[in-house]
């Protein structure tokens, strides 16, 4: 199964916050995850996910954590 999250060549080797697990929708980008996480904050997105986006030809494994409510 080989499924592309974001299909932008614009992102690549930055990090991507996304609305929600469901959502493709770009919140916030950048070279720095923890910037990149308190800028989707900012906008106003709950729980943002954070996917890094790879060079071309890479291939990127994520793995889901359980956050406590």
């Amino acid at each position: 199964m080989k499924e592309t999250i974001i299909k932008s060549t614009k992102y690549r080797r930055q990090y991507v916050a996304l609305s929600d697990f469901r959502s493709r929708t770009i919140v916030a980008h950048g070279r720095d995850p923890k910037k990149v996480f308190a800028a989707a904050l900012k906008r106003g997105t709950r729980r943002p996910v954070i996917v890094y986006v790879p060079a071309k030809d890479a291939v990127q494994i994520y793995h889901h954590l359980a956050l406590p409510r």
